[in-house]
């Protein structure tokens, strides 16, 4: 597999964990956690990746790399986006009572 489809691959599988955490998160009653899914996704995937790559430094075979983990933050970026994006449109989309108009 060439470099670009391997970064390619690392990306697609952090923004779909991005996504999916924060689909998790956002499943908790609590009105403070909400508007920050987002957000602690992305922590939370990124700090994975790290972990992810540096354990791969510690497997005989395997190492860890910087762009590895570069590839693994930007699909996790992506997927945070895209979940800040849903919810804002969603919000914004929102009926205002039963009688507004919109």
């Amino acid at each position: 597999m060439s470099l670009i489809g391997d970064k390619v691959l690392h990306a697609a599988e952090y923004a779909g964990f991005a996504l999916f955490l924060a689909l998790a998160i956002s499943a908790s009653p609590s009105p403070r956690i909400s508007p920050w899914v987002a957000g602690i996704a992305l922590a939370a995937a990124v700090l994975f990746a790290a972990s992810d790559e540096f354990h791969q430094t510690l497997v005989p075979g395997r190492d860890g790399n910087l762009p590895d983990f570069v590839a693994d933050a930007v699909g996790a970026v992506l997927g945070a986006a895209l979940v800040h994006a849903w919810r804002w449109r969603a919000a914004r989309t929102a009926t205002v009572s039963g009688t507004s108009p919109r």
